[in-house]
């Protein structure tokens, strides 16, 4: 009866009535202790699918936990059970972390369609956290394909500080290649760039988005891959990541019940301007790539047209 009562303040989309109904009627003991006003994300809803995960504790909900390793010159996905991934709210002693897969690729005839994975990955900058332990993460975002399979979701995530920033670079770059994905990081802080130039890889490497000049109209900033971080661009990211959890894919039902890497839930719900949310961070930078992408293409779209309108009336 509680589920039912949920799932009707969500389809009436009564968000906040929606948390202080779980806050009241609590399935777990975090329910009671959810923060109703904290941030601008949906906290009842989210909560919500962190449940839904507890509850369903097999694939796709179950992400499989491994690594990459090179196998005749292609990488393959290698189940580990002893690794494990970073918590959060984080505890210092487990920062290593670990590649988690929820979808493998996709391919048609062998192939992983270009433009299908996109990438956004939220750095560090050195080996030791001398003060917050700061995390890098990555998340792997599937775009449309064809309505006949999934999309719009996540479908891989690594996040952790492994012993040298060397080897987080370098999972990194093996992910995105498992992946054919390009990448959209913060070049706020150097190093990705670097080691990507060294290893030959720059191409996965996502171009500086033209959408910036829109959201800071007067920044002089131009560098050639990547995003600088600024407050203006992270707000309009947290505002697109908000839109994108709230968008309907059916009566009721929302973009974020496609998430189902439980930390990342726990930070959205957690969010605040003070602490570290390279999670949060990470997913917004592949919803401003998706948009970004999406802009492009209607833009090529829309000069075909002019170009096929040109010709019929030459």
């Amino acid at each position: 009866s509680i589920l039912e009562a949920r799932e009707k303040l969500s389809r009436a989309k009564d968000f906040d009535a929606l948390a202080s109904h779980i806050q009241n009627y609590p399935l777990t003991y975090k329910d009671a202790f959810i923060r109703t006003n904290a941030n601008i994300f949906p906290i009842g809803l989210l909560q919500n699918q962190i449940e839904f995960i507890l509850l369903n504790p097999y694939p796709p909900y179950i992400g499989e936990i491994g690594y990459l390793k090179g196998v005749n010159n292609t990488l393959e996905f290698v189940i580990d059970e002893t690794l494990k991934e970073v918590e959060f709210p984080t505890k210092s002693t487990e920062l290593k972390g670990c590649i988690t897969i929820y979808e493998h690729p996709f391919k048609v005839n062998g192939v992983i369609p270009y433009g299908l994975y996109i990438a956004g990955t939220d750095p560090y900058a050195q080996d030791v956290a001398t003060t917050s332990p700061s995390l890098g993460s990555t998340f792997i975002y599937k775009r449309f394909y064809n309505a006949a399979n999934t999309y719009d979701m996540i479908v891989a995530e690594y996040t952790g500080r492994p012993s040298t920033i060397d080897e987080y670079h370098e999972n990194v770059r093996k992910l995105l290649m498992y992946y054919n994905a390009r990448v959209l990081y913060e070049n706020n802080i150097p190093g990705l760039k670097q080691y990507f130039e060294i290893k030959n890889c720059l191409y996965l490497l996502q171009p500086q988005p033209g959408i910036i000049k829109d959201i800071v109209t007067n920044t002089l900033v131009d560098r050639k891959y990547g995003i600088h971080m600024t407050d203006k661009i992270k707000l309009y990211l947290l505002n697109e990541v908000k839109n994108w959890l709230l968008q309907e894919t059916d009566e009721g039902k929302y973009n974020l019940e496609k998430i189902y890497s439980i930390n990342l839930l726990k930070e959205l719900i957690d969010y605040n301007d003070e602490d570290n949310f390279d999670r949060v961070i990470a997913f917004g930078l592949c919803i401003l790539q998706d948009r970004e992408m999406y802009n492009l293409e209607v833009a090529e779209q829309e000069s075909k047209k002019d170009i096929m309108f040109d010709n019929f009336f030459s």
